[in-house]
């Protein structure tokens, strides 16, 4: 059970992390794909967040549709700029250039959030016509 509710949460974000590297292994790093997989990465981690939370019913509590939202996108948004701050370290640490320019990690960070901010928008208002139908 256990090992199928975390397949259940990670199986997205797992998805677009193994594209992204087997990509760049293959092809290279063109920016085109860091733009899509920042999106992918965003609507993931929301996906994920939005999934882990039943797990989570223990310790949260029943949470009301609107609490639900709320904490789907702040730890997708806290996700979003983790993920940025271990760019730039491993950029540091292994002297690379994953970060072309803060203006780049400044959009990735703008695509990755607005591509979860609309996931949470869309379980808002499924979850809102699901209310209104009951």
């Amino acid at each position: 059970m256990i090992t199928k509710s975390l397949l259940r949460v990670g199986w997205a974000p797992a998805a677009v992390l193994l594209t992204h590297t087997s990509y760049i292994a293959l092809f290279g790093h063109p920016p085109e794909l860091d733009l899509v997989m920042h999106v992918l990465g965003g609507l993931a981690i929301a996906y994920a967040v939005h999934s882990a939370t039943p797990l989570l019913r223990d310790v949260l509590g029943t949470l009301r549709l609107e609490a639900h939202c709320l904490l789907v996108l702040g730890l997708s948004f806290v996700i979003a700029v983790s993920w940025e701050y271990a760019e730039f370290a491993g950029d540091w640490i292994n002297d690379v250039a994953f970060q072309a320019s803060r203006r780049d990690t400044i959009f990735d960070l703008l695509l990755g959030t607005s591509s979860a901010l609309l996931f949470t928008i869309l379980i808002y208002v499924r979850g809102k016509l699901r209310q209104s139908s009951s």
